[in-house]
């Protein structure tokens, strides 16, 4: 089973939908804090600090359901705070 945190923000300028999907295929429920910083030259930057340690972390990328750069972009290794 796959497990999913899924963060939703809207941009300041276009204000369109932007979801963060995380994705971790090892079975394990996983939580964590986010934070949006609006840069505010058109750019964001997304924190995601997990409450436990992940592996092999897919992050899926859209902006109004379409599909952002090569999204999912694969993390290979474990992440922790």
């Amino acid at each position: 089973m796959t497990y999913s945190a899924t963060l939703l923000f809207r941009l300041t300028e276009s204000g369109g939908l932007v979801e963060v999907k995380l994705t971790v295929a090892d079975g394990r429920r996983f939580g964590g804090r986010s934070q949006v910083l609006d840069r505010k030259d058109g750019s964001y930057i997304v924190n995601y600090r997990p409450s436990l340690p992940m592996n092999d972390v897919n992050i899926h990328l859209s902006l109004g359901g379409k599909t952002l750069g090569d999204s999912p972009y694969k993390l290979d290794g474990k992440y922790e705070e």
